[in-house]
């Protein structure tokens, strides 16, 4: 089962930018063309399957406030039905551009 909610969808995000940290550590290296590409297809699948199900489970929207950024203000993270719809458009796009760099 697909773990819902936006600690997950977050999680998934960070997993996709310590995939791009790596790949900047270790340019040089073949390694990163051979295991970027696949993880971000399914890395990005599943932040689209994350916003398809919480579309589909008509849930309520979530706030989450971490304490990044300005002090006193932190950053600010909602997940509502209509950020879910474009979570999905970009998840499932960035899955089809990794899919084609592939090859």
């Amino acid at each position: 089962m697909i773990p819902l909610g936006l600690p997950a969808v977050l999680g998934v995000l960070a997993g996709l930018l310590l995939v791009s940290a790596a790949c900047v550590i270790a340019i040089r290296t073949p390694a990163p063309r051979r295991l970027a590409y696949p993880l971000c297809v399914v890395l990005c699948s599943l932040i689209g399957a994350m916003a398809v199900a919480h579309l589909l489970s008509a849930g309520p929207a979530e706030d989450l406030v971490l304490p990044l950024g300005v002090p006193w203000i932190g950053a600010h993270f909602r997940l509502d039905g209509l950020s879910a719809v474009f979570l999905a458009i970009v998840g499932f796009g960035g899955a089809g551009g990794s899919l084609y760099a592939i090859g």
